[in-house]
């Protein structure tokens, strides 16, 4: 009985200490990284009432002929991030960003100081934002290429806004519009992402992320309307061991 009581004693002793090599890093590995990322991005907004003076089929009607007007648009972000590798699977990473963001019109009729009498032009909202992510990633399967999730948020700064103005006559150039109106300076977009990581080498690997994010304030408290920006994009990164 005391012979059965230590060999079974033993095999637990052996499981865990087998599990906790496959789970935890040595003294020896690298665990901080820096990468660059760059991301072509899906970009457009979603409206909800935000002045509740205004009826329901009043706001209806306006939101209807916005959403018949205003489309999505591409935009980007690029950055810089560093990654510390907690676990064997889990890591903890931040960066800092540039992103553009926002969302166009179909051709209307555009006025402007340079043409008071107007056009008709596509009309591209170019929100540009300084983005500070933070999130957790999760890869799984012991192989070069690997799947992997993550979840976090994003601290979106805002930094300015532009119009960019493409009339259908292309006799016209297209020309740029600085607009000088306050939005909301501080956002926060939850972010989710899965992919694939391939390890090239030891130090280094590169990695594909459909990621999404979702702005949770609205960007202009003064008007009638909430608006949230959201974009869909595929993030590209390479990353070394430090």
């Amino acid at each position: 009985m005391n012979r059965l009581l230590i060999y079974s004693l033993l095999l637990s002793s052996f499981s865990v200490y087998g599990q906790e090599k496959n789970d935890t890093l040595s003294s020896k590995q690298r665990r901080f990284s820096i990468g660059v990322n760059i991301s072509p991005d899906y970009c457009y907004r979603t409206l909800t009432k935000n002045d509740k003076s205004i009826s329901d089929s009043v706001w209806k009607f306006a939101k209807n002929l916005e959403d018949s007007i205003e489309k999505p648009k591409f935009g980007y972000t690029f950055g810089i991030n560093f990654c510390y590798q907690i676990t064997k699977r889990v890591y903890a990473e931040f960066g800092i960003q540039y992103s553009n963001k926002g969302y166009k019109t179909i051709p209307i009729l555009t006025t402007s100081s340079i043409d008071p009498e107007g056009v008709i032009a596509t009309n591209i909202l170019n929100f540009s934002y300084l983005d500070f992510p933070l999130k957790a990633s999760f890869t799984f399967f012991d192989k070069r290429i690997q799947l992997m999730t993550s979840i976090g948020a994003t601290l979106n700064v805002f930094s300015k806004t532009n119009l960019h103005t493409i009339p259908e006559d292309k006799s016209i150039d297209d020309f740029h519009t600085s607009i000088d109106y306050t939005y909301e300076k501080i956002n926060l977009s939850p972010t989710i992402s899965a992919g694939l990581k391939y390890k090239l080498n030891q130090r280094m690997n590169l990695q594909a992320e459909p990621t999404f994010q979702y702005a949770i304030k609205n960007i202009d408290e003064k008007s009638h309307k909430s608006t949230h920006l959201w974009n869909f994009g595929l993030n590209f990164g390479y990353y070394y061991k430090l």
